[in-house]
């Protein structure tokens, strides 16, 4: 009988009654169910950094394949790791009605028996959802809070920071991610400490912004990354107060290191983000002289060499061993990077007097 176009609607059981969990999963994640990669963590994750294997498939009560990940309690359904694959979000209507018409695609079932459409679908569906795909997805954070203990002390202690204001200790984070159902993100351990650094409001999404320190963590760390956010934020700008002289920096823990030499002084929200305009307006108001203290590799001497051009600021480097402001107190101490920032400070008060415009009296 010939098919004159007219298809039932593509859903997620119109999917299931002819294509299984098992060959979904197969197909997009690459790693085949088998009686190994069930119930033992015998897959790597695509996902971050996973030198030990630390993921499987499982089914549960109700019979549904899904992927685990042992280590950031990750859990996914077949549906899910389509997504995932895709870079979009399956919560949406939109990104679900994205992945059903890709798993059809690609088994060639629905419409998708005639390769025409296969290739209209390929010019429009991947036009109308790339925007879609770039899309950041809204994450939001719930955080309980625990008291500084004799090894927080000790870490800080190291850069000279016996002020914790603007430092939270973290015990438990709790994560959403667009609207979702909080899910576990982390615990504390003496082995897997967290910092937390608090943005404010962000007054156009409502959400609290967070910016989480792991120091402990290394480089394709198992456990995760060093640094999680949910926005976009100078680090501690709450907290300086109108002086002769301000420290912009890369890390919200050297600022802290300026502020134990009596400094004022914030962080960028990340090495690689510049200030807007309406934030470096506001701290050259505050500070007559403001230094930008970053590091010296390229991302940081791409970011000074904007900075210099684009607002005239002084910038700084550390050289040798100590990479930042933490470091240099660590191995030195607090009044040598006092020092430093004096000794800058000076020099600009020499060109100040040496390039003053002279007053000519004509009488």
């Amino acid at each position: 009988m010939k098919n004159f176009g007219i298809y039932p609607k593509l859903t997620k059981d119109y999917i299931l009654k002819r294509i299984s969990q098992e060959e979904i999963m197969d197909t997009f994640y690459g790693v085949p169910v088998t009686r190994e990669t069930l119930c033992s963590n015998s897959i790597n994750s695509k996902y971050r950094v996973d030198n030990n294997p630390s993921c499987n498939y499982y089914y549960n009560i109700n019979g549904k394949l899904r992927f685990k990940d042992q280590t950031t309690r990750d859990n996914y359904d077949c549906f899910d790791i389509v997504a995932k694959e895709l870079g979009i979000s399956s919560n949406s209507k939109q990104g679900f009605i994205r992945v059903l018409n890709e798993i059809a695609k690609s088994f060639r079932i629905h419409k998708y028996v005639d390769y025409n459409e296969v290739l209209k679908y390929e010019r429009s569906f991947n036009k109308q959802y790339k925007k879609l795909k770039k899309t950041k997805r809204l994450v939001q954070y719930k955080v309980i809070l625990r008291n500084p203990n004799y090894h927080d002390k000790a870490y800080w202690k190291k850069g000279g920071v016996t002020n914790f204001k603007g430092i939270f200790f973290i015990q438990h984070i709790m994560v959403s991610y667009d609207n979702q159902p909080y899910k576990w993100f982390y615990e504390y351990s003496p082995k897997d400490v967290c910092y937390g650094y608090y943005g404010g409001k962000d007054k156009k999404r409502h959400i609290n912004l967070w910016k989480f320190y792991f120091p402990i963590r290394i480089k394709g760390d198992t456990r995760g990354q060093r640094f999680y956010t949910n926005g976009s934020f100078l680090q501690g700008l709450q907290y300086i107060q109108p002086a002769r002289i301000g420290v912009l920096t890369k890390a919200f823990k050297d600022a802290k290191v300026f502020n134990a030499v009596g400094l004022q002084s914030l962080a960028l929200s990340a090495e690689g983000i510049p200030p807007t305009e309406d934030e470096m307006f506001y701290l050259m108001n505050t500070f007559d002289f403001l230094i930008v203290v970053l590091d010296l590799d390229d991302t940081g001497r791409r970011m000074a060499r904007y900075l210099r051009r684009k607002y005239r600021v002084t910038t700084y480097f550390f050289l040798d061993e100590d990479k930042d402001a933490y470091a240099f107190v660590d191995s030195k101490d607090k009044q040598a990077l006092k020092n430093i920032v004096q000794s800058l400070y000076d020099t600009y008060k020499e060109d100040i007097i040496k390039y003053e415009p002279k007053i000519i009296n004509f009488q």
